[in-house]
């Protein structure tokens, strides 16, 4: 029997409403970010899997996507920090595990600069890294290169695929993105993701790629992976990086990796089954 999957909406800062998907009902609570221009339906077959009579499973569309509020101002990453607080407050009644995907970090980093690390039992990351600007993202874990930010280096590269792209050409901009985020980009998987990616408006999500830039939590993630289990999943061109990285500065971090940076929703058992191994080895949650 399919797992009821609940709607709800709840007010945060600033007058925004967030819409929220919740399954499951227990102490535990599982909460969940997606990423730029993605919903909380991004992660439907997790609540499948985890949702149960001591497990909730929660996520929720971010401001300015899905259908969330569509306000043009707020976006910054405290503000979007207190929206991972009030959905926890929302729903949470016990221990939380706090989950982000891609740019959804940088809320789920946000959140820790702002509340510390003891206000959840164990976070999940799911391809994303701790900062957008590197020196190499070929040898270092980040998003894009921050060479452009030198004068004498040209911006174009990144101005216009990620902050010029979604408002003059959204329809290219989505097409690079889902082909580079699936393994098998079918035109009904290519749908799916275009009806989701459509609900966050051309300007808002421009105005998303442009607030990350300056955006770095290496030492939030360190903190965390120094005081919780912490589990990091990356997609196989990340390993390198990523792998060096959680080496040196969290090797207490569980690491695993998945083929592409949306494999989690394409093959559900590579994320589920990892983070299921996780949650019972550390939490002894028996999932």
């Amino acid at each position: 029997m399919p797992t009821p999957i609940d709607e709800h909406y709840i007010d945060t800062a600033w007058g925004a409403k967030l819409r929220c998907l919740s399954a499951g009902d227990g102490p535990k609570t599982i909460v969940l970010i997606p990423g730029i221009t993605m919903t909380a339906d991004v992660f439907t077959h997790q609540m499948e899997r985890f949702a149960s009579s001591t497990v909730r499973v929660v996520s929720y569309d971010p401001r300015g996507q899905g259908d969330s509020t569509k306000g043009w101002d707020h976006h910054d990453y405290d503000t979007r920090a207190e929206d991972v607080n009030n959905v926890m407050q929302a729903f949470a009644d016990g221990p939380v595990v706090l989950g982000s995907w891609s740019q959804g970090l940088f809320e789920h980093l946000a959140f820790v600069r702002r509340h510390g690390v003891d206000r959840t039992a164990a976070s999940i990351i799911i391809d994303s890294a701790p900062r957008q600007m590197c020196e190499d993202p070929t040898k270092e874990w980040g998003w894009c290169q921050a060479g452009w930010l030198n004068p004498s280096s040209p911006a174009d590269a990144h101005i216009e695929t990620w902050i010029l792209g979604p408002t003059v050409d959204r329809a290219g901009f989505n097409n690079d993105l889902i082909t580079w985020i699936l393994e098998d980009p079918n035109p009904t998987s290519r749908a799916y993701f275009e009806k989701m990616c459509a609900k966050t408006p051309d300007g808002i999500a421009s105005l998303l790629s442009a607030m990350v830039i300056p955006l770095d939590f290496q030492d939030e993630l360190k903190a965390l992976a120094r005081h919780q289990p912490t589990q990091i999943i990356v997609r196989e061109d990340w390993k390198g990086v990523a792998g060096q990285w959680v080496s040196k500065h969290a090797p207490r971090a569980t690491f695993n990796t998945m083929p592409r940076h949306a494999s989690f929703w394409e093959r559900p058992e590579l994320l589920n089954e990892p983070v299921a191994r996780f949650l019972n080895d550390t939490l002894h949650w028996g999932v």
